[in-house]
């Protein structure tokens, strides 16, 4: 009798667990929490855009394995100009010298505090490059602290 009350009492707390809402992160807290919503990374690539100095910027965020996170409300909004990169590889589009500009793939968190974001410089010609910028939590943003090339036409 007591080691069924004691898996009763077991399921019912797994239960509870699982029910309970997910964390989301705020950079306000200083701390990130699993998983973020699709604004909050929207907020976060839009800080990151700021800091990269140079748009314009795609707006659909490239998720792995599955359809991308629109931000083109977020970058408007904050002033930005939005690249549409789909068009690149469109047939039969007419792409100009100006068609050119940042792609951004999502955040890959290293700790709560910390992640690493992919971004890719397309162009027409042999002008386009890849970097891989380490972000940090501080002062309630994201701050680009590193960025490292990884690929160049």
């Amino acid at each position: 009798m007591t080691a069924r009350i004691l898996t009763a009492a077991l399921l019912l707390g797994l239960a509870a667990c699982a029910s309970a809402p997910a964390p989301h992160a705020s950079a306000s807290d200083g701390a990130r929490r699993w998983p973020l919503t699709e604004a909050e990374t929207c907020d976060m690539i839009v800080q990151v855009a700021k800091q990269v100095g140079e748009g314009p910027f795609d707006a659909d965020i490239k998720r792995e394995g599955s359809r991308g996170i629109d931000c083109s409300a977020q970058l408007k909004a904050a002033g930005l100009a939005i690249f549409p990169a789909s068009r690149m590889n469109a047939p039969n589009v007419q792409i100009s010298v100006q068609d050119r500009g940042w792609v951004f793939h999502e955040p890959r968190f290293t700790d709560d505090t910390e992640a690493v974001i992919q971004m890719d410089f397309l162009c027409r010609g042999l002008c386009g490059h890849g970097e891989e910028v380490t972000i940090r939590l501080q002062d309630g943003g994201w701050k680009i602290v590193k960025r490292h090339q990884t690929w160049i036409s």
